[in-house]
């Protein structure tokens, strides 16, 4: 089981880099895009636990910065989780914008 705690994040970015951290993954890309697809694809193969804590303030933060589910959510499948409306579902949809 891996725990990320997203108290104090604001951004898609952070995240990835705050769930890297936790799955001792290291991310080398040098702009947002290319973290995501790093991260991605290290996630992808692997069966996992991820508790992710506090991702309320997360979305809290980005909906206050104007950068809601909509503006995250630019994929089908951040799209698909944006439109669930719960934290949760914003979460994946920072992720897999």
């Amino acid at each position: 089981m891996h725990h990320v705690d997203c108290s104090g994040l604001s951004s898609s970015l952070q995240l990835a880099y705050a769930l890297a951290a936790a799955l001792s993954l290291q991310l080398v890309g040098p702009g947002e895009e290319q973290v995501r697809e790093e991260l991605i694809g290290a996630l992808a193969p692997r069966r996992l636990l991820i508790v992710v804590d506090r991702c309320d303030e997360l979305a809290e933060a980005r909906r206050a910065g104007g950068g809601g589910p909509a503006a995250a959510s630019s994929s089908p499948a951040g799209e698909a989780a944006a439109a669930a409306g719960s934290p949760v579902a914003e979460l994946l949809a920072l992720v897999l914008a």
